[in-house]
């Protein structure tokens, strides 16, 4: 068994970050202690199993948040969070003290000699002290269920694979049904046990910072929607708006669009086409409008993004983008290889230099290509934007996407392990400044004589804090990966220039 080192509690680091930011560093959400149940008396500890060094940045994480709510958590990356420790071995502190044994499942742990005794530890303990679901296991990776040995294979096991934020929620909903104590870890502990783990250069700042979105705002929409009758059956309706490409939606027999009757005829000369109804879209936006009174304010908004998102897949396939379907049934529109010079598109970043970034790349080591693309997802709130999430799409011959799903996500977790978020950031940057215009807008037509104006510009957000970039250090960083960057050509000293000079410079 490891043994435990103990722990040395405060610092001048830590009379510093309580003295200028106070309770302030880490949201409270601590709450009153629970009452025990029969995790047994004195039993107080969350005591976390894993693969090391595989899973370490992930337990780091879980540690934090399971500490920040108030829970004594152990671990052998963290130690105890925000307390003294007082046994001598983790064989002690599971068999007295651990109230909930998390073990974190993934391929590398279930192979660890080390990770394997304290499962068969914790079991005894689970059985010998009849401490019910004192084993909670949580996967991590694509390690399939079928590989779980018999003794957690009955479990209910929580899947962080699916998504980080629900499966934490589903432990603290666990934590607190069996009455695992809380309450003796406060906020300024946890704070202090990160200060002491933090370089002091990376200390945050009281200095404000701009932060960029992946947010476009829209900036002009049509002032009013039209109603349409076809002078067909309503069964009919989807079926003959099937054979034009004007945004539009369905209401009972009628039609409605931001375009004009003019638009209608045009695409279906055969129709006997009728204007119904007019609204001015701040009267549909807000619900039960007189031309729709069934239309509640919910249905309006879908209505009105149902438009958004048609006219946003025209205006990207207008442009010579392909679409890709999701799992989800998004679409992201990704470049080709050679639909544009280079496959290199340009951009000005955060710094207002220009630069340019691959949006079409070949890794040798996989023999595949990579692209780059984007889905868009309208939202209408007060202010309406497009949310824009990547999406890198793989093929063999520049062109057509990979058919397996499942080999197209392995590739996608590999490939892009190493791309962090000033990488993300400036792919983005790149993406939509090519589809924008010199002006930095993206126009999306709802007709021949309407249109959505989007500003391509992402929005910027100001933070009250700021930090230094930290050097990024990571397991997942190796040599051999270097193919798997999308590369970027240097940039010359007379290409820099600033973000007010990119209006007067539009042809560069």
């Amino acid at each position: 068994m490891r043994r435990i080192n103990k722990q040395r509690g405060g610092t001048k680091q830590e009379e510093y970050w309580k003295s200028r930011y106070g309770s302030r560093v880490i949201p409270s959400s601590v709450t009153s202690p629970s009452p025990q149940t029969d995790s047994g008396p004195g039993r107080r500890l969350v005591f976390i199993s894993h693969a090391n060094p595989e899973e370490n940045d992930f337990v780091r994480w879980l540690g934090v948040q399971l500490a920040s709510a108030g829970y004594e958590v152990w671990s052998d990356v963290t130690k105890l969070i925000g307390g003294e420790l007082f046994w001598d071995d983790i064989e002690e502190a599971i068999r007295h003290h651990t109230a909930k044994f998390i073990l974190v499942v993934s391929a590398a742990a279930l192979n660890k000699e080390g990770v394997k005794d304290e499962i068969h530890l914790a079991v005894t303990v689970e059985r010998s002290d009849k401490i019910a679901n004192f084993l909670l296991p949580v996967r991590v990776d694509d390690v399939p269920f079928s590989d779980f040995k018999a003794n957690i294979a009955r479990k209910n096991v929580i899947d962080f694979k699916a998504g980080w934020a629900p499966a934490l929620a589903r432990v603290f909903q666990v934590l607190e049904r069996d009455g695992v104590p809380k309450g003796a870890i406060a906020p300024a502990d946890v704070a202090a046990w990160c200060l002491r783990r933090s370089d002091a250069d990376q200390m945050p700042r009281i200095e404000p910072e701009q932060l960029y979105s992946n947010w476009l705002p829209i900036a002009a929409m049509p002032p009013q929607v039209s109603l349409f009758s076809l002078g067909v059956a309503e069964t009919a309706v989807s079926s003959v708006m099937s054979e034009t490409r004007l945004p539009w939606f369905k209401y009972f027999r009628l039609v409605g669009t931001f375009g004009t009757e003019v638009d209608l005829k045009l695409a279906l000369p055969e129709q006997v086409i009728e204007r119904r109804y007019t609204l001015p879209l701040e009267d549909m936006l807000a619900g039960m409008p007189a031309a729709m009174p069934g239309v509640k304010r919910a249905d309006a908004r879908r209505m009105v993004v149902n438009l958004l998102r048609q006219s946003w897949n025209n205006a990207m396939a207008a442009k010579g983008l392909s679409a890709f379907e999701m799992a989800d049934n998004s679409v992201a529109w990704f470049f080709t290889k050679d639909l544009i010079e280079k496959d290199t598109a340009y951009f000005v970043d955060h710094t207002g230099k220009r630069r340019r970034k691959a949006m079409v790349g070949r890794s040798q080591k996989r023999g595949v290509y990579w692209h780059l693309g984007f889905i868009a997802k309208p939202v209408m709130t007060d202010t309406p934007h497009f949310v824009m999430k990547a999406a890198i799409i793989f093929s063999h011959d520049g062109k057509t996407p990979l058919d397996s799903v499942e080999k197209m996500h392995k590739l996608r977790r590999g490939f892009c392990r190493n791309w962090w978020n000033g990488q993300w950031r400036d792919l983005m940057l790149a993406y939509v400044a090519w589809i924008g215009d010199e002006d930095g807008h993206l126009k999306l037509p709802m007709g021949d004589f309407a249109e959505v104006v989007v500003d391509a510009r992402p929005v910027l957000f100001e933070s009250p804090v700021s930090c230094a970039d930290p050097a990024v250090k990571s397991r997942a960083v190796v040599p051999d990966d270097e193919d798997e960057t999308p590369p970027e050509a240097p940039v010359e000293p007379d290409e820099a220039f600033e973000i007010a000079a990119l209006a007067e410079s539009a042809d560069d």
